[in-house]
């Protein structure tokens, strides 16, 4: 008859032959609690976040803390959650800059746009932007906004 017993001369054996086994299985089972609580985190919904995308030629994460925060305290209280993305402008990828934009543009991402002045007037004189006369009454904006001091006229004909 097989002698079955556990011994601690066959738990080193059994270790010194299948330890490699027990590291591949940890590190999958670590990549996959990972994956199940990173892809399960409940997200918020976009009706209730601003998102501000900032092309900027450097980015320092003390102030866009800081700016979360403050923008945190001015929205409406049903506002749950404000996001600060930076984009780097770096010298000679202003093509590559602005296709990205286009693209994020195209796809409906960001709430908020703060670009430099030269990107914003490319932009819209090449029609990137829409005027908002109109439909400025349907938007929610806070109470005591006054947006006169935040137009800026791009082109000729203009009358605004």
């Amino acid at each position: 008859m097989i002698d079955l017993k556990l011994t601690p001369k066959r738990l080193r054996e059994h270790w010194g032959y299948n330890r490699w086994r027990y590291v591949i299985f940890s590190l999958i089972a670590l990549f996959g609690a990972n994956l199940l609580f990173t892809a399960t985190k409940p997200q918020t919904p976009p009706e209730k976040r601003v998102d501000i995308l900032v092309v900027a030629e450097y980015a320092n994460s003390d102030t866009a803390e800081k700016w979360q925060v403050e923008l945190l305290a001015l929205l409406p209280k049903d506002q749950k959650e404000a996001n600060i993305t930076t984009t780097l402008l770096m010298q000679g990828q202003e093509m590559t800059i602005m296709q990205l934009l286009a693209a994020r543009m195209a796809a409906g991402e960001g709430t908020v746009w703060i670009l430099p002045a030269s990107m914003y007037l490319g932009l819209a004189q090449s029609g990137a932007f829409i005027k908002l006369d109109d439909i400025i009454e349907s938007f929610k904006l806070p109470k005591g906004a006054n947006l006169s001091k935040t137009r800026l006229l791009v082109g000729k004909d203009d009358k605004n």
